[in-house]
């Protein structure tokens, strides 16, 4: 009786989701994401907290991400059976939406080339992490979990101190973006992360050896530390 219950309840779901229109579609939608609720009682509570809750609007739902759960459910649950969102298929999932916005991850970006993907970093489902953008650990922490020469070069008599004032790698890197001194941000007059911070160095000069044209701050210095 329940199974068939709920093999009519989800089955309207998906009935409403063809339908085309895009009110009920997300009403659909959010339904279905109760159905899973059932079941995955606390990660639909921490997703509550999250950009993701299925109650805002134009929110992804779980079956957005993860798709119809009807053979998982009548399966007692076999992971297997619905997409899990790990890996190199769940990144071609948070694509779909994140792939429009200008800073988010793509296919150019340096650390999709090294097996890195969305969940190396993000957790969709947050439990015990109160970082922002949803991140499994602090930005520095991942960050020097694949860079040590960088982690250690901050150790140095001269550089940079992580998290005094706020500093971060991701204040002067987008993880999102090239390789090297492509993973840089820029300003809108296109010049680097250094004069964010040190603006008496922005010029412009009566010799403009720091404009780029003739050399920039990088020609000199080791942002991250040196002897």
């Amino acid at each position: 009786m329940e199974r068939a219950k709920r093999y009519l309840i989800f089955g309207a779901v998906l009935i409403l989701i063809g339908i085309g229109a895009s009110g009920q579609a997300e009403d659909a939608d959010r339904e279905a994401s109760e159905m899973c609720a059932v079941c995955h009682d606390t990660v639909a509570a921490d997703l509550e907290m999250t950009v993701h809750s299925p109650n805002r609007a134009n929110s992804p739902s779980c079956v957005t991400c993860h798709g119809a759960g009807l053979e998982h459910m009548d399966n007692d649950g076999d992971p297997t059976l619905i997409k899990s969102g790990r890996g190199a298929d769940g990144a071609s999932t948070c694509l779909e939406c994140h792939g429009r916005v200008q800073t988010m991850f793509s296919n150019r970006s340096a650390h999709a080339d090294t097996n890195v993907h969305c969940d190396s970093c993000h957790n969709v489902h947050p439990t015990e992490s109160n970082e922002p953008f949803q991140l499994v650990r602090s930005a520095n922490q991942l960050c020097a979990s694949c860079h040590p020469s960088a982690d250690a070069s901050f150790r140095k008599p001269f550089g940079h101190n992580l998290d005094l004032g706020g500093l971060q790698c991701i204040s002067c890197h987008n993880p999102h973006g090239g390789q090297g001194e492509d993973s840089l941000k820029v300003d809108r007059g296109g010049e680097g992360p250094c004069v964010t911070c040190h603006s008496e160095k922005r010029g412009p000069f009566v010799f403009p050896h720091v404009t780029g044209f003739t050399g920039d701050c990088l020609s000199c210095h080791e942002p991250h530390g040196s002897t």
